[in-house]
């Protein structure tokens, strides 16, 4: 490996680093409560598509089990 390819991957390596900090500061301040979330989720269905929005299409099977999850994870068992 020459001198510029072994600068070039240690300044990828600081870059892929830093986008892993990035991403895990990200996640930290995107954290939302398991019950929040089915809330938050639960007052979207009630609301219509309208131009310009983005909605994703996902499974019924997917969904069911995303909600029992997150029942679970909010409930007050889990607390004690």
């Amino acid at each position: 490996m020459s001198d510029s390819e072994v600068d070039r991957s240690s300044i990828s390596i600081k870059r892929a680093r830093e986008s892993s900090i990035e991403e895990e500061e990200v996640g930290r301040a995107l954290k939302i409560d398991p019950k929040d979330q089915v809330n938050i989720i639960t007052q979207l269905q009630k609301d219509h598509f309208s131009e310009g929005q983005t909605w994703c299409l996902i499974s019924k099977n997917w969904f069911t089990r995303w909600k029992q999850y997150c029942s679970r994870l909010g409930s007050p068992e889990q607390d004690a």
